[in-house]
């Protein structure tokens, strides 16, 4: 018969250079190799489970967040 195929639910981390944030995604994947190559793929390619659906403004305390630029 056929092979059941099983895939792992990752968490792949990384950091935001900007802010030192640490930012974790979840993608389903049969390894942690094939898991980073879905993210890095969906960051930087058209593949992947995660896909661009807009972007909107970061509010707190119902106040857009800002910073004065020179």
């Amino acid at each position: 018969g056929r092979k059941i195929m099983k895939e792992y639910f990752y968490s792949v981390g990384m950091r935001d250079n900007r802010t030192d944030e640490k930012i974790h995604l979840r993608v389903w994947a049969k390894d942690s190799t094939e898991a980073t190559h879905k993210i890095t793929n969906t960051l930087f390619g058209y593949k992947g489970e995660y896909r661009w659906i807009g972007t909107s403004p970061i509010y707190e305390n119902n106040n857009l967040i800002e910073r004065e630029v020179n």
